[in-house]
């Protein structure tokens, strides 16, 4: 039960880690530090011209961006799907609702008109 307790309170903290990487990794600043990054890199020479430690590094980050991002994808298509079906519902019960008023209006009209009251 204890286990079961830390394991659901570190998914808590993976899953707001990955919702914060997948906003703060989307924003244009994201780009333009790696540019400046990249062209320093090959600028100052850090290493020779195929740059293995730069493409090992890049690597291993698109690796666990896109499983960041793929996690934060995920729970928001989860939030998505219920605000759906929550709106789906309410759709449904509107509907019932109208069309239970345009029976009781059909109803009143007839009372009213006196439409109904043919046996009289």
């Amino acid at each position: 039960m204890y286990i079961k307790k830390i394991i659901k309170h570190i998914e808590k903290h993976m899953e707001a880690f990955a919702d914060w990487t997948a906003h703060a990794f989307g924003t244009p600043w994201f780009l333009i530090v790696h540019m400046v990054w990249f062209g320093a890199w090959i600028l100052f020479r850090v290493e020779p011209f195929p740059y293995g430690l730069l493409t090992m590094i890049v690597s291993l980050e698109a690796i666990l961006l896109s499983g960041l991002i793929l996690s934060a994808t995920d729970r928001e298509s989860e939030r998505d799907r219920k605000v759906m079906n929550r709106d789906l519902r309410i759709s449904r019960e509107t509907q019932e609702l109208l069309q239970h008023m345009h029976e009781e209006l059909a109803q009143i009209k007839e009372y009213v008109t006196g439409e109904g009251e043919s046996e009289t």
